[in-house]
């Protein structure tokens, strides 16, 4: 069936700004321009004050977050920038004012059908500002034209913990790349990681990551494998305390761990990142929020085939089921010492569970996803404009 010629804004944070939703973004687009190429897609980067980025040409305005100013004029613009539908990203520290207050007079202003994909979704185990966050999640349904979430959890919390409407939301899982695992030889050659068992975390990090826990599980482990490296790639996010990744290499350092904790501190292009994955032997998500429901690092996980290990966060226990991973307890070093030691010890049971985590993974692979998102936002959509007669 022929596909409408869609014109997509896109309102989101965009690469080369390091961040999950950026890439989260920028991956959908290129997964829904090859499912429709007469696709044509214009984007509004959320920038934090200070930002300062060498866009791409697609990126037509930056949205600077925290300013009034700034939501107002870009609000004007999409109205007339003859957008048929906005896929505008949320979660709450990307928009301005507390828990991102300032999304609701932005969106007050649209004329133009908003799909809103909500990255996090306050279900009832999440304390941090519960109340506010529902209130907001609440407020923006009302705004929007549709919202998608990642898991059918957060879509039972929409209809059932705040009484949206079945109908206003919908389930589309969060995609991850198609990765290469017969490099795996190559990509560990290339970090110098041949003769190491390796666990690796990946991401932007904060105190809720739990690396901290990781690595106080270490030196039980490293005395049951010698040979174990773990690798912690990505840079500290930004509104993290300022002693906060030094502590974590100091903690390392007082640990005796030097030889056996790797940091790479800075935002790994795709190629890097996807031979960082298939290099890995276990990927640990040791996060410490209970009520997240989505992870871009473990869905990258699954899709690179990798045996996992995580927190019982809502996304893990979804996406790690019926066989796929292996889940402990937040903030239990020695419960994570428990889990990985037999997984360290054998790799036929670390394969195992990597073939189990690959063939889920595979349903999230973008081209298929990317389908999924463009139905859904040509299903909301404004009607094609007639054309002119002669």
């Amino acid at each position: 069936m022929a596909r409408r010629e869609l014109k997509v804004l896109f309102l989101s944070t965009w690469p080369p700004k390091p961040c999950g939703i950026a890439t989260f973004s920028h991956d959908l687009s290129r997964a829904m321009l090859s499912a429709n190429p007469q696709l044509d897609y214009r984007v509004v980067a959320i920038n934090d004050p200070g930002d300062a980025f060498g866009y791409p040409p697609v990126v037509r305005l930056q949205l600077e977050r925290e300013s009034l100013a700034s939501l107002r004029d870009i609000a004007a613009y999409v109205n007339a920038s003859g957008a048929d539908v906005v896929s505008l990203q949320h979660e709450f520290g990307l928009w301005g004012g507390f828990d991102g207050e300032f999304i609701l007079p932005f969106l007050d202003r649209l004329r133009v059908p908003v799909v809103a994909t909500l990255h996090a979704v306050p279900l009832a185990e999440s304390t941090f500002n519960q109340g506010n966050r529902l209130r907001l999640i609440a407020e923006i349904a009302r705004r929007v034209r549709h919202l998608v979430v990642f898991l059918p959890d957060a879509r039972d919390y929409l209809i059932d913990g705040l009484g949206i409407a079945p109908d206003k939301s919908s389930v589309i899982p969060h995609g991850a790349p198609v990765f290469d695992r017969s490099r795996r030889d190559d990509a560990r050659a290339r970090f110098d990681i041949s003769e190491r068992v390796v666990v690796t975390t990946f991401g932007l990090l904060s105190r809720f990551k739990g690396i901290e826990d990781a690595i106080l599980a270490l030196p039980a482990l490293v005395e049951a494998c010698p040979a174990l490296l773990y690798l912690v790639l990505g840079r500290p996010h930004p509104y993290e305390p300022a002693d906060f990744y030094p502590g974590l290499q100091r903690l390392v350092s007082s640990l005796g761990l030097d030889d056996h904790v790797r940091f790479v501190d800075r935002f790994l292009d795709d190629e890097e990142l996807a031979d960082a994955l298939v290099a890995t032997d276990i990927y640990l998500t040791p996060y410490r929020d209970l009520a997240q429901v989505s992870s871009g690092t473990l869905t990258f996980a699954l899709s690179a085939g990798r045996c996992c290990v995580s927190t019982r966060y809502v996304y893990a226990r979804r996406v790690l089921a019926d066989g796929r991973g292996v889940l402990v307890p937040p903030e239990d070093p020695a419960a994570l010492v428990q889990s990985l030691r037999p997984l360290l010890a054998d790799a036929e049971l670390r394969e195992r569970y990597g073939r189990a985590a690959g063939e889920f993974g595979s349903t999230l692979h973008w081209p298929k996803i990317g389908r999924r998102y463009l139905e859904t936002l040509e299903a909301h959509a404004l009607p094609p404009r007639p054309l002119l007669s002669r």
